[in-house]
């Protein structure tokens, strides 16, 4: 495996580009876009979110598809929602990051939380695909209109419940079964033609483990990065 470590600047934010790949390189790549608790590389972000990363990367080293990862600014308040100027230093940096690698990989972009919803704001994508996992959207999420028919592949744990309601009190918990129908329609309705959700058994938000399980979500990954690359290759 070989490994670089480049820099860009962002405004003010300076942010650490690295990229690993394989000896025997397929000419593709894992882009990753991090949720919203991940920062400095190798720290940890949301639970269990780091070893999942990990373990990506071994997954996709054994199939020759390098990785490219990079710093993320934290907001200051992990509490709160992400504001408009949090978000557009993200997508700039997202955009900075892209401009160098695309040149020199094929990219598939892998979105955690926070980081689908990055990805999907994005309005040209270079590459193979997406996966995005624990982001649900609703139709103001993707109310512009595009045109997108790569791949796009919705990965959730059986256990990524969200909740509804204006207060403590009156909060309605749905389960991925009920919210990913939906969500898959807005984004077909927003301009997503290919879309292909999938449910993975004993796991939650982020991916992290919480209940018994047969599944392994790296190697998940790594059989929908192979489909695509195959896909790509094909329509060549």
């Amino acid at each position: 495996m070989f490994e670089t470590i480049s820099t860009v600047r962002v405004q003010s934010y300076h942010s650490r580009i690295r990229m690993r790949i394989p000896e025997q390189y397929s000419g593709c790549s894992v882009l990753i876009s991090p949720s919203g608790q991940f920062g400095k590389l190798d720290e940890n972000g949301a639970e269990g979110e780091l070893e999942f990363y990990n373990q990506v990367t071994n997954q996709l080293m054994q199939r020759n598809v390098g990785i490219i990862e990079f710093d993320h600014p934290l907001r200051s308040n992990l509490d709160e929602p992400a504001d408009d100027h949090h978000l557009h230093l993200r997508m700039s940096l997202l955009r900075e990051v892209i401009r160098h690698a695309s040149l020199e990989h094929t990219l598939v972009y892998l979105g955690v939380s926070l980081g689908a919803h990055v990805l999907l704001d994005v309005p040209e994508l270079p590459g193979a695909g997406m996966i995005l996992i624990g982001a649900v959207f609703e139709p103001t999420d993707a109310s512009q209109k595009r045109r997108y028919h790569k791949p796009l592949h919705l990965i959730y744990g059986s256990e990524d419940y969200i909740g509804y309601g204006e207060d403590l009190n009156s909060i309605e918990i749905i389960s991925p079964e009920e919210y990913i129908p939906w969500t898959v329609q807005n984004l077909k309705d927003a301009g997503f033609s290919a879309v292909t959700p999938h449910i993975l058994l004993g796991y939650g938000h982020t991916l992290a483990k919480e209940g018994p399980t047969n599944e392994f979500p790296d190697q998940k990954v790594g059989d929908i990065v192979h489909l695509m690359m195959r896909d790509k290759a094909v329509k060549k």
